[in-house]
């Protein structure tokens, strides 16, 4: 199960307890998403599915964890901004991967 944690550089600042570098989210270029193969799979929202996001993800993923990843590339800042019928675009786990992990971040 990969998170959008595991995509991001190591930052400057350490955690005082364990001395370990917390992740750079700014290390995620977003803009530099492209597809590979599959097209996104266009997806109209119910209401039950905007309640719980995460398992409308792991259906999907067979993991919830990408569900703030789908939520950005959809231009969508925060889960309560999501409304019954919308629309969102599912890109294929392995764009993701290959998106985030080119720019040498795994």
């Amino acid at each position: 199960m990969k998170s959008r944690y595991d995509f991001m550089l190591e930052g400057t600042i350490r955690d005082e307890v364990s001395d370990n570098l917390y992740p750079d989210p700014l290390s995620l270029n977003y803009l530099d998403f492209h597809i590979l193969g599959e097209y996104p799979v266009p997806h109209a929202l119910e209401k039950e599915e905007i309640m719980s996001f995460w398992n409308l993800i792991e259906k999907y993923y067979e993991s919830p964890e990408l569900d703030d990843v789908v939520l950005t590339l959809n231009g969508i800042p925060h889960i309560n901004f999501l409304q019954n019928g919308d629309y969102i675009a599912i890109p294929s786990k392995t764009d993701i991967t290959s998106s985030f992990t080119q720019r040498g971040s795994l």
